[in-house]
């Protein structure tokens, strides 16, 4: 009928101006479509502008925190605390001063360490054997007197549960100058055995002379 006709055309122009204020409405709020959208989305949501501009997740709970990327600092610590200068082994602090014959730095007892664990102590005496060898060949034919390389302790610490060394070894030399030659020769090294990829390392050790070091580990 035309009344009828009537009301639906009055319907739906009301309900194109309702959709006209709605449209309206969330161009000038932009939160209230992106809260439809959440609703549309089932409450995840999307990432929104916050008030400085800057993007910000919405739902804190779904976000995965990102953590900035530090250079793994335990290892730099672990490296850092195992560092320490006093023991570094220093080829200018051994050289004799002029004048006199006294040594700047006098210590002779080292510490060998990274030492593969199945090395014994038969072989850490062989090596220090052929390695005193070698230098005593060389300093015969070389033109003036330097102390010959020797040792005169070994102490390889081993772990009787399992029958192995702990992975450091402290030897004495009798001369700064052999000290000097030991370091030289072994660290920074790889151990040619048992397929390690450990690298030998030589520093001081804290316990110097072969008195010391006999009452240290009597």
């Amino acid at each position: 009928s035309p009344a009828s006709s009537e009301e639906s055309i009055e319907a739906g122009i009301s309900n194109l101006t309702l959709q006209e204020r709605k449209n309206t409405h969330r161009r000038s709020n932009p939160n209230v479509e992106e809260r439809e959208k959440r609703k549309s989305n089932g409450g995840r949501s999307s990432s929104s502008s916050n008030n400085n501009g800057n993007f910000s997740t919405a739902n804190s709970q779904n976000a995965t925190k990102v953590e900035p990327k530090s250079g793994k600092p335990w290892k730099a610590g672990k490296q850092k605390k195992n560092f320490d200068p006093r023991f570094m082994i220093k080829e200018d602090a051994i050289i004799l001063m002029e004048g006199n014959h006294e040594c700047r730095d006098s210590r002779t007892t080292v510490m060998i360490k990274n030492i593969p664990n199945k090395y014994s102590q038969k072989l850490l005496l062989n090596m220090l054997d052929n390695h005193c060898i070698h230098c005593n060949e060389q300093m015969a034919t070389l033109s003036g007197h330097q102390p010959l390389s020797s040792y005169d302790f070994v102490y390889l610490p081993i772990d009787f549960n399992n029958k192995c060394n702990v992975g450091y070894g402290f030897v004495n030399m009798t001369s700064p100058e052999a000290a000097l030659r030991l370091y030289k020769a072994f660290h920074h090294q790889h151990w040619e055995v048992f397929n390690s990829r450990k690298i030998c390392e030589v520093t001081y050790a804290r316990v110097q002379g072969l008195e010391a070091l006999k009452e240290h580990f009597k």
